[in-house]
């Protein structure tokens, strides 16, 4: 209301942020019973092996009455998937689990990791959770997802990892590591002159097939 949007505007957005909000309501309704306390932009400092250290923001921790601490972060669209995140390929949740294990939150202490879970932002019956952890022992799945106390472990070994591949010059600077990956867009990416080149691959298809 404050931004006096165009009439249009208001039209299109207006419902699909009731629709979000009575989603994302309904579905914290459900969940208050089992939660002691909540933490929301928690900011993480932890001191790794090698000299280095991971800092960031959580959008949300949450205290359980089981005694483990949830990790919630909130998206308005698709990406990362569960497969990107269990895979490491997007490490931020299993990252923030890593910080919370070695007490990295400070507001928050050194707790056991719960679920990481992301909330898909998305009016009605698109709203959604995922939770990128599970357990290993009750997957039938031949590659079942980890528990979320190993992808921290994998997620901050692989970091050190590539951190002293970087430092010690072994491995060089990219503007972006998967290449074939366009959902994920790197910081370098007009640098190395992405756009032009994805471009110019298409039109080169393009004429091939013409």
């Amino acid at each position: 209301a404050e931004a006096d949007l165009p009439a249009h505007i208001e039209a299109t957005w207006r419902p699909r942020f009731d629709e979000t909000a009575r989603a994302f309501l309904n579905w914290e309704k459900a969940r208050q019973s089992d939660i002691r306390q909540s933490f929301t932009e928690a900011q993480a400092a932890l001191d790794l092996p090698g000299g280095f250290k991971l800092t960031g923001y959580a959008d949300r921790i949450d205290m359980t009455r089981g005694g483990v601490a949830d990790i919630i972060d909130y998206k308005t669209g698709s990406s990362p998937s569960l497969k990107q995140a269990r895979t490491l390929v997007d490490p931020q949740l299993a990252l923030e689990a890593a910080a919370l294990q070695g007490g990295g939150f400070a507001n928050v202490g050194a707790r056991e990791p719960g679920d990481l879970i992301y909330v898909r932002l998305r009016p009605g019956d698109k709203f959604k959770t995922e939770t990128v952890n599970g357990d290993p022992a009750s997957s039938r799945s031949k590659t079942p997802p980890k528990t979320s106390a190993q992808l921290a472990e994998d997620a901050a070994r692989e970091l050190v990892k590539l951190l002293t591949l970087l430092k010690t010059g072994k491995r060089g600077f990219l503007s972006r590591v998967l290449p074939e990956s366009a959902a994920i867009i790197g910081d370098y990416d007009h640098l190395a002159r992405v756009a032009e080149w994805a471009s110019g691959e298409d039109n080169e298809e393009g004429d091939a097939d013409g």
